[in-house]
């Protein structure tokens, strides 16, 4: 169910699949990265989500901006797409509560200079940004496109050792 917190002026809202966003994404950033970072896809066989492709792709896009902006001595990027079970019973989430079923898990990994604990809590505050360059609206639009899509974001990270951030949307019900 995608809610008018989207930030797509477009309503197309389709069976798609993860992994092909990302594919997408990949093809058009993969030109600027710089040579000292390297990019590392996985994408299992997935759920199908509801969703739209064009505030899909821009959640995909924002979180590689900012793993590729976090390696400013190069590293590797890493994306990956799979599915997770999510229990009744499971943690929480940075950025919400998800309902128990089958979710697709995105995960956008860094090998980056990493968060401290107070930065995490703010990461997607309105206009907190660590860059001088940024302006702090990327994790925003993450977190509001993410919500819109019934979805959560997690973030692991650590100082000196990178961080993921991981994006858990509801799987389509399987056809009978």
């Amino acid at each position: 169910r995608l809610t008018n917190a989207r930030s797509s002026a477009s309503n197309d809202v389709m069976h798609l699949q993860l992994g092909t966003v990302v594919h997408s994404v990949v093809a058009a950033i993969r030109p600027t990265l710089p040579e000292e970072v390297r990019l590392e896809i996985h994408v299992e066989d997935e759920d199908l989500i509801m969703g739209n492709e064009t505030d899909l792709s821009r959640v995909v896009t924002n979180l590689c901006r900012n793993a590729i902006r976090a390696m400013t001595a190069g590293g590797v990027l890493g994306l990956s797409v799979s599915r997770e079970d999510v229990t009744a019973g499971d943690a929480m989430v940075v950025d919400g509560r998800l309902a128990p079923g089958a979710h697709v898990a995105l995960r956008v990994s860094d090998t980056g200079v990493g968060m401290d604990e107070e930065t995490m809590m703010r990461a997607f505050d309105p206009f907190f940004s660590r860059s001088e360059n940024g302006h702090g609206l990327g994790l925003l639009s993450v977190r509001t496109i993410v919500q819109g899509h019934g979805g959560a974001v997690r973030i692991a990270s650590k100082l000196g050792s990178g961080s993921c951030f991981t994006v858990l949307l509801p799987a389509a019900p399987r056809a009978q």
